[in-house]
């Protein structure tokens, strides 16, 4: 029981993934001229592994110029020159700091041109966890449950070694 009581105490939260916090261009901004560069800021430092961005025009034809910059919690990636007026999609996705993918689409355009669909644009939370369900929920439940089961196992140990000494001691002989 006194093991059960103190990996309960001693149990670490479990983490959230980082989310984006800033994006320049903004969602659904109209720039005048093309941008040199998109950089997205985030909650927390993304991992250096898998960081990727794409700036797509309506035709498919991606923007981005040169690799993609991780500084800590910002993501940087240049752009060609040239890009005509139109409609464009920042699609982004790296490592979160917990380990897990995060992704999204950052809608905007250049010129005088019609606005970005707001469809494209990246879901809420809330929408997000009702589109489909989060891998984090079940490291959430194993996080609770991990303390649980470590103090029946600790429990469980220690009545299997007191079982045994107990015979031990039952056997010997008595002088």
């Amino acid at each position: 029981m006194l093991a059960a009581a103190l990996s309960v105490g001693v149990a670490t939260p479990a983490f959230a993934h980082d989310q984006l916090l800033d994006s320049s261009p903004a969602v659904d901004e109209n720039l005048d001229a093309a941008p040199a560069d998109v950089a997205l800021t985030f909650s927390d430092d993304v991992l250096t592994i898998g960081a990727l961005v794409l700036v797509v025009d309506d035709a498919g034809n991606d923007w981005v110029s040169g690799e993609t910059r991780l500084d800590g919690d910002v993501v940087t990636a240049p752009l060609a020159t040239g890009a005509p007026d139109g409609v464009y999609e920042v699609r982004w996705r790296v490592v979160s700091a917990d380990g897990h993918p995060i992704s999204g689409v950052i809608p905007f355009s250049i010129g005088d041109v019609a606005p970005a669909p707001v469809a494209t644009a990246e879901p809420s939370p809330a929408a997000a966890d009702e589109a489909a369900p989060d891998e984090s929920a079940s490291d959430d439940s194993f996080a609770v449950l991990r303390p649980v089961l470590l103090g029946l196992g600790g429990a469980a140990l220690a009545l299997g070694v007191w079982w045994a000494l107990a015979r031990v001691i039952r056997r010997r002989p008595r002088s």
